[in-house]
Formats: C-alpha cells, structure tokens, sequence
C-alpha cells in the first residue's frame, strides 16, 4: 500500500503541483483547500504525513495535525527549507510554487 500524503493549500494551482509530484513519486495524495476539509480527511487513520502551504487562513492547522498525522511539514513558512533559497516569500502565491523545491520536499516525508 502507498503512503498517503494529506495536501493543504489554498491555492488550487499549488494543491494540484504538489499532488503531480507525489504522485510521480508513488505516493497516493489527499487535497484540502481549507481547515474544515484538512481536519475531516486528518481524522481518516490511512494519512501517513501532511503538507501545509502557509497562509493566514490556515494559521495554527500545523500545529492541529501534528497530533493526528505523524509527519507535518509546513511550507512557505520564513524557517522552511523547502523553498528555495534566493526566493522570497513576500508577494504571490505564484512564486511559492516556482520557489518550491520539489527534490527537499520528497526527502522530507
């Protein structure tokens, strides 16, 4: 069985990348655009790990995972390390996803 991957964003364009990458990489992924939805498909028990795409609508819901999935990892945050370094976090989503390394985030789950 593959590992599931809970995807928590927002943004429809950067759920839908994330979600192409796990996939290539043979990890069956779960979509969520806002807390409600995250916290439904959370208390599934076949979630093996979660990313959460910083925003303020989804303030705190890292925190609120990690006791339910046993990986959390939260990106676009100022500490993250998945974003590319020489990219800035300030402005559009957009750049988000271009400054998304996808080969750190693969090593993280």
């Amino acid at each position: 069985m593959r590992k599931s991957v809970l995807v928590v964003a927002q943004q429809v364009q950067l759920r839908a990348r994330i979600a192409r990458v796990l996939h290539s990489a043979g990890y069956g992924a779960e979509l969520a655009g806002n807390q409600k939805r995250a916290l439904e498909l959370a208390a599934r028990k076949d979630i093996q790990a979660a990313i959460v795409v910083h925003s303020t609508d989804l303030a705190g819901l890292a925190r609120k995972l990690r006791g339910k999935i046993p990986t959390t990892i939260l990106v676009g945050h100022r500490t993250d390390e998945i974003v590319r370094p020489g990219h800035s976090l300030q402005g559009t989503d957009a750049s988000l996803e271009e400054a998304l390394d996808e080969q750190k985030l693969l090593g993280t789950l």
